[in-house]
């Protein structure tokens, strides 16, 4: 997955109020723009 379409969960709504579904994280990660400079 790439990070940049990385959603961090939705919003579903209950009896009378609303919670945040986050998504799962842990799968494989791809960064197509590595502009922060660190090196490896």
């Amino acid at each position: 997955m790439n990070i940049k379409d990385f959603k961090a969960g939705v919003f579903r709504r209950g009896y009378e109020y609303e919670f945040f579904l986050p998504e799962r994280i842990n799968r494989r990660w791809i960064v197509s723009d590595d502009s922060s400079g660190c090196t490896r």
